[in-house]
Formats: structure tokens, sequence, C-alpha cells
């Protein structure tokens, strides 16, 4: 049964005029998606397909060096993000995700001229399924680094529809119920996982998680949230003076 998710791709699927095509229309939705979802919307300041990202001339001219998205967090870190369109029985190799982490392990120079390095790593991909040598990939990397599936994609709590019309941030975000009791951990964990993960901190947890209904993340985060946005501008104001 096509879900309003599984629908879309099959609309790129059967639309997309070639692989390439079809790549840069899931990356787009992607992008989309992270502006959205209030699991993550809130660390970002800006997210760049990889070809408007500033500093990509820092890892070379190849047109396909592994990384599709970059996030900038409010408190100026990077985030390489990997975004793959397969069928949803593929099985995902080691060589999927060589290039992607090869690349994103290198040293760009940002706004300042100040070498730096991307803080997280996030794999997106339309299907679950690891062979156990990618598994030792991620799990073996020096940085922080999570995976959003297949499962993850399609119980997220957006409106399809809206993001793949170019809409995104709160009014394409579902309503939905309180979560159970059994959510609340996974709530937690994920929260605490970017407040505590070390170098080389691996977590499973997007792909395993069950869907975490938006009103507790609101609940939980509406006064950090508006908080930081405050001295965000507060801040922004005196540097423009």
């Amino acid at each position: 049964m096509l879900t309003p998710f599984t629908k879309i791709l099959e609309k790129y699927r059967r639309k997309s005029f070639s692989e390439a095509d079809k790549g840069t229309r899931f990356e787009e939705l992607m992008r989309e998606y992270l502006w959205s979802d209030p699991k993550y919307a809130m660390f970002f300041n800006e997210i760049w397909l990889w070809h408007d990202f500033p500093f990509r001339r820092d890892f070379g001219s190849g047109h396909d060096v592994g990384i599709d998205l970059v996030a900038r967090t409010h408190d100026g870190q990077y985030w390489a993000i990997q975004c793959k369109c397969y069928k949803e029985d593929k099985y995902i190799q080691k060589a999927d995700v060589d290039t992607f982490i090869t690349t994103a392990m290198k040293q760009f120079s940002d706004e300042n001229m100040q070498p730096t390095k991307f803080s997280q790593l996030v794999w997106i991909a339309t299907t679950d399924k690891f062979s156990a040598n990618a598994i030792e990939s991620f799990k073996n990397l020096p940085i922080k680094h999570f995976i959003i599936g297949l499962r993850n994609l399609i119980n997220a709590p957006v409106d399809w529809g809206k993001l793949e019309q170019g809409a995104h941030g709160t009014g394409v975000v579902l309503n939905e119920r309180e979560p159970h009791e059994h959510q609340n951990d996974a709530i937690k964990a994920f929260h605490e996982h970017f407040k505590t993960a070390q170098r080389g901190g691996s977590s499973w947890l997007a792909a395993r998680a069950r869907p975490i209904p938006r009103s507790r993340l609101q609940k939980r985060k509406l006064g950090v949230m508006d908080s930081f946005s405050s001295l965000c501008r507060r801040l922004h104001s005196l540097h423009r003076r």
C-alpha cells in the first residue's frame, strides 16, 4: 500500500528523465523536509544544496563528491548530508557510503577563513536495509552521525504533498496526538544525543525509533527555541551596527 511519501517516490521514478534528475528532486524534497520536521528544523539557520554551498570548492571540482546537502546550525557548526533515493528493498553496501564518508571527513575554510570540519554526518535513504559492512563503516567513524531511513520518512509528521510543492516550516507539520509512554524515552534520547555525544558517537536511533509526535517536542522545546531565536536576533543586530 502506497503512503503519501512513497507515492512521491513512485512519481519521481516514473517522471524523472534520468537518475540525476531523480536524485535532484529527492535532494530538494529532503531539504524542505529538514526545514520542517520539528525534530531537526530547530537546529538549523541554513540548509544548502551542494551546488549552493559557499565552501564547496575546498572539496575539489568533481560533480559528485558524495555530499548532497549541507546544513549550518545556529551555533555555527556544519552538517554533511547524503540523500539516496533507492528502491525500498535495496541493501546499502559499504561502497555506497564510502565516498560520502571520505569527503565529509575533509577540512574546509568557513566564512572567516578559519579551518573547520563537519560536526555531524546524516545519511538519508529510502530503505532501512544495511549490509554488515556498511553498518561497520558508520560505527567506526570518529564523528557524530545518524541515519534517517524509510520508516522515519513514511511516519514523519509532515504533509509530503505540500513539501513537494516547495512549502516548508510549521505550515506543513501535521497535528498529532500526545506520545505514548514508550515514545518518551526516544524523545529524550534523540535530543540528549546532540548534547552529550562525543567524537565517534554513533546513533542508529533515527532509523529505529518509532515516529515522535510533534506536540511533545514543541512543549519541551518551544521556550528554549524562542529564547535562542531572540538571542540570535539581538546578536545579529549588534553585529550589523
